[in-house]
């Protein structure tokens, strides 16, 4: 029988492909976690800004087509294309014109000679702010900056450290990250006790106004008193492009990352975690209350949330569930890969869910993924409770398919989203480079006529620590 041959076309507006080489703190450990309830995780303090926001006038806005929807427009290839990614790397040295140094009270001599400013030790981040405000980089120094209010990254900022050696001290502080766009935080850690009134160490919310482009990296939070690492959104906007790459959360007395809203359809569209890790979250008797979870990837019953990546994450430790999804937002296109979810459950006298992984609704693709000693069991999909982990899509009727790759040092899942569409989610296992050719499960072939059409059963890819990649049928 003559096999079909279908047209396939990769689309250069959603293809998303990351590389980044950054500060990592070689003693971190890798763990994460995630909950699960009927009823919301969270009950906000009467203090939190978020108390603060109306609900009964928000303004309306046009819903953005779906990335997979975009029409390509560029050339055709004549051959196999290979998908390269492009590098990003931190550089702190030599300093760049743009570029503010700040040194702290306890810096060295060699980075006090450099600075523009020496911080006094007391209420450092007005002094951080200040030059916020200029438009410049921020660059931090190596010691100990004692926040007692919130550092408030502008548009288009980008404030960093030296990695572990860059300390912000918390004392009732915050990084707020308030209706701006294009912000970059990295290479820093944060300890002491975060502002219970901004709900995490460092806060994205997004108030009745879209909001895109969020890089946060290389960052390790031990910082007590509320959540870590929190997104949000009101009204029926969207936060959108929102990446943590290689961030810890360790024993948080709330989520260790969070995504939720407030209002008439608030949205969060294409965030990727990768490499980030939560450890013990909620296990101590300071927790902010009980139903805390590593990962909470949507808590407002109102939330959609469109394109979310899990990739090569670790939840060791979690009141209740690792890696959870709430029953009732709107999940479309999750995929979770590479991912470990070990001791969910610490709850006592015994935890409500307590799952590695769960999801009872919505599109959500797990695969590739391991867990164990967890108490209510590794995976939960559509009510169905499995140990050992077992692959799954949610919703059990769900049409589309799913192929998990290991290959080399390349490992993750190819989705069959529809008959039009395909989605390759990659990481490098050991994060080398990965320069290989990845075998699409079926023969597809085209027309060379049309754009991006391509020939041959394999695709090359080309990067270093991950690749989202969006593959659509040619018209």
């Amino acid at each position: 029988m003559k096999q079909k041959l279908d047209s396939w076309v990769i689309m250069a507006a959603v293809v998303l492909l990351i590389v980044v080489t950054m500060y990592r703190d070689p003693t971190s450990s890798r763990n994460t976690t995630t909950s699960i309830t009927t009823t919301p995780l969270i009950t906000t303090s009467t203090t939190s800004v978020l108390t603060t926001i109306s609900t009964t006038t928000l303004p309306t806005t046009t819903s953005t087509t779906s990335v997979l929807a975009t029409t390509p427009t560029t050339t055709p290839f004549t051959t196999t294309p290979t998908i390269t990614s492009p590098m990003y790397t931190s550089t702190n040295t030599p300093i760049t014109p743009n570029t503010t140094v700040i040194a702290a009270s306890n810096s060295d001599s060699s980075w006090k000679s450099r600075a523009t400013v020496i911080c006094t030790g007391t209420n450092d981040q007005n002094t951080i702010n200040t030059y916020l405000k200029t438009g410049t980089k921020v660059e931090l120094a190596s010691g100990t900056f004692n926040i007692s209010g919130n550092i408030m990254p502008p548009n288009n900022s980008h404030f960093y450290g030296q990695g572990p050696s860059t300390l912000l001290n918390f004392n009732n502080g915050s990084i707020y990250v308030n209706n701006v766009s294009n912000v970059e935080l990295n290479a820093f850690n944060i300890s002491g006790t975060i502002n219970p009134t901004y709900d995490a160490a460092i806060f994205i919310i997004a108030v009745y106004t879209n909001q895109s482009g969020f890089f946060i990296h290389d960052i390790s939070c031990s910082a007590k008193g509320s959540n870590a690492f929190y997104a949000f959104v009101a009204g029926n906007y969207a936060i959108s492009n929102l990446t943590y790459y290689n961030v810890d959360a360790n024993a948080p007395d709330g989520m260790g990352f969070m995504l939720s809203g407030m209002g008439a359809n608030p949205t969060m569209r294409n965030v990727t975690y990768y490499r980030c890790t939560v450890e013990n979250a909620g296990i101590k008797n300071t927790r902010i209350n009980d139903w805390v979870t590593g990962f909470d990837f949507c808590e407002y019953s109102g939330l959609t949330v469109n394109g979310l990546f899990v990739i090569n994450c670790f939840v060791n430790g979690a009141w209740e569930s690792d890696f959870h999804f709430e029953f009732a937002p709107i999940k479309e296109n999750a995929i979770l890969t590479g991912c470990d979810a070990k001791n969910a459950g610490k709850k006592i006298p015994s935890p409500l869910y307590g799952y590695g992984f769960v999801s009872e609704s919505g599109d959500v693709i797990f695969y590739n993924n391991t867990a164990s000693d967890n108490i209510g069991g590794d995976i939960n999909i559509d009510t169905v409770v499995s140990t050992p982990i077992v692959n799954g899509i949610s919703p059990a009727n769900s049409t589309k398919t799913a192929v998990a790759i290991n290959q080399s040092n390349c490992s993750g899942v190819i989705v069959d989203i529809d008959a039009n569409h395909k989605e390759l989610v990659l990481y490098s296992n050991d994060q080398s480079m990965v320069d290989q050719q990845i075998e699409l499960g079926n023969y597809y072939t085209g027309d060379d006529a049309n754009p991006y059409v391509f020939n041959g059963t394999k695709i090359n890819v080309h990067f270093k620590d991950y690749a989202i990649i969006r593959l659509v049928k040619a018209r």
